[in-house]
């Protein structure tokens, strides 16, 4: 069962700025401290609100306006939440926006006519691709079973989202959660969130579609040794306790029988707070060049 959230009296302060039509750019500027345009975190809206925002275009014919889909999402009082969900359905590749209009997508298509499992995996695909989750996400797999409290992930969004006020960043977290937690990737305890053992092959999938197309992504559950970091400190305060938040892929050869892949690593340290990269190699078996 989707957790409700009806808007509270600051949300409903927030939507006079609905009186014209909103975008995420307005909605991002806001005088409370909402994220910049080019960052596109979403706050403030669940799974539901993602979810409801594609079913009510598709069902204006698969293209409508947000004055055309209002009413029909919740009233007035939803229209702030109605934009927020429009808004990320575009960057997820569910909606497409040409001008005021936004129109379903395939993929949005294929989300609504999916049973219940599949919709989850769908979005579930679509979430570790979003590059700041997809960053929190290797967070939680780094930390394991002890998970992130979500005032942690709260602290997050200043580096991985670019700031924001304390009350947006924590809208952030809920919506983040709550998409975790529908889509099978986390499990939500109410204070902290745990990544699912599922959710390691959505992160793999996720990483293969980034690497080079001249190459073929290293076999998820093959043996890799991850190498050279030791004796890694961050340079700010010398601390060695730090996590990964991402792994990009630079290049692979091949080499004694096995493939090396060169990937730039970027972690967050524990002391300071402050993310920092460095470059390191693993060693994959059974990888080849195409």
């Amino acid at each position: 069962m989707l957790k409700n959230n009806e808007p509270s009296k600051e949300d409903e302060s927030e939507t006079e700025e609905a009186k014209s039509e909103p975008t995420d750019e307005h909605l991002g500027k806001g005088s409370k401290g909402g994220f910049k345009e080019a960052l596109l975190v979403p706050a403030k809206i669940n799974a539901e609100d993602v979810l409801k925002a594609v079913r009510v275009i598709n069902d204006k014919g698969g293209s409508a306006t947000v004055k055309d889909v209002v009413e029909i999402f919740g009233g007035a009082k939803k229209r702030e939440f109605l934009s927020r969900a429009l808004g990320f359905d575009e960057k997820l590749g569910l909606l497409a926006k040409d001008g005021l209009s936004y129109a379903i997508t395939d993929d949005g298509r294929g989300l609504l006519t999916a049973n219940e499992e599949d919709k989850k995996a769908m979005l579930a695909r679509k979430l570790v691709r979003f590059k700041p989750y997809r960053d929190v996400f290797l967070r939680l797999r780094d930390e394991g079973q002890d998970g992130l409290k979500k005032e942690t992930i709260t602290e997050m969004w200043s580096n991985l989202a670019g700031g924001g006020g304390k009350k947006i960043r924590q809208g952030a977290t809920m919506t983040f959660a709550s998409l975790a937690e529908y889509s099978g990737l986390a499990d939500d305890s109410g204070k902290t969130l745990t990544l699912r053992a599922s959710a390691v092959q959505f992160l793999q999938d996720g990483q293969q579609l980034g690497a080079p197309t001249t190459t073929t992504p290293p076999p998820p559950g093959g043996p890799v040794t991850l190498q050279g970091f030791e004796d890694v400190t961050c340079p700010r305060c010398n601390g060695k306790e730090f996590g990964v938040l991402n792994e990009e892929v630079v290049e692979y050869f091949k080499a004694d029988g096995q493939t090396v892949v060169f990937l730039k690593f970027t972690f967050h340290c524990r002391t300071c707070k402050e993310p920092f990269s460095r470059h390191g190699q693993r060693f994959v078996a059974g990888l080849q060049k195409t």
